[in-house]
């Protein structure tokens, strides 16, 4: 997979904003009376993040100005759809902070999940054995739960923190697990699983999000370092993600390159 790192803000951008949409939607729902203004700007900053991990997409494409071609093949491309998806759950995130409706938070929610079902789907082409599975789906949900828990305990300080705690656990485990699986199997999914242990910025961002998971059982340890910490580990993995997967035709000497 070729290494751009417009893909790379796009998906932890998205990733993280859904999975604020995620919680701040849960509770709405658990405690409807609650109309304060730190969730309100919550939502503001959702539909910000998104509107930059969009914005940062523009800029993977040859022609930015012609982006909306990207929707003409609805049908049958999960790449339309999760265009779609993201523009529309932006939207509605920041309509949620002028109106604060428990119902466009939902919908707003909803959307975002499709939108992480689509990157899912995206993301784990047939040319790329090693990642065409759940792999991706996995690792993108788990990285919106767990930047999304990660960044809300910058508002309420331990409300997230369990979610956030149990989704980076599963996310070092199933980074760390996946590789070695790969060793076993075909020559490209073999050479996937050697790049990506030997990758000094994927060590380092395994190791960054360990220290993020560990700094959630002290409440006295910097909120702002914490979730700097797993984002910056989310990041260094998924810079490997995009230029560490060998793509079968590179056996070939890559013919269509």
């Amino acid at each position: 997979m070729s290494f751009e790192f417009p893909l790379v803000f796009f998906t932890v951008l998205t990733q993280l904003a859904c999975g604020m949409a995620i919680f701040l939607c849960w509770r709405m729902w658990i405690n409807p009376d609650s109309d304060d203004l730190p969730k309100r700007r919550a939502w503001l900053w959702t539909g910000g993040v998104a509107a930059v991990g969009l914005i940062a997409s523009l800029c993977h494409l040859g022609q930015p100005f012609q982006a909306y071609m990207a929707l003409i093949n609805l049908g049958a491309s999960s790449l339309s759809w999760e265009v779609l998806a993201f523009s529309c759950f932006t939207a509605l995130a920041f309509l949620v902070y002028f109106v604060y409706s428990r119902a466009l938070a939902l919908l707003a929610a909803i959307i975002g999940a499709v939108g992480l079902f689509t990157q899912g789907l995206t993301y784990a082409p047939p040319s790329m054995p090693a990642i065409n599975n759940v792999f991706p789906m996995v690792v993108f949900w788990l990285s919106a739960i767990a930047l999304g828990a990660s960044s809300l305990t910058l508002i309420r300080s331990a409300e997230y923190n369990l979610a956030g705690r149990l989704a980076m656990c599963a996310l070092i485990a199933v980074l760390l697990i996946a590789p070695s699986i790969w060793l076993s199997g075909s020559t490209t999914m073999r050479e996937t699983g050697l790049l990506w242990l030997k990758s000094g910025g994927f060590w380092c961002g395994a190791v960054l999000i360990l220290l993020a998971f560990v700094a959630t059982w002290f409440d006295k340890g910097g909120k702002i370092l914490r979730f700097a910490s797993l984002f910056c580990g989310v990041f260094l993995t998924r810079m490997i993600f995009f230029s560490g997967t060998v793509h079968t035709a590179s056996n070939m000497g890559l013919p269509f390159n």
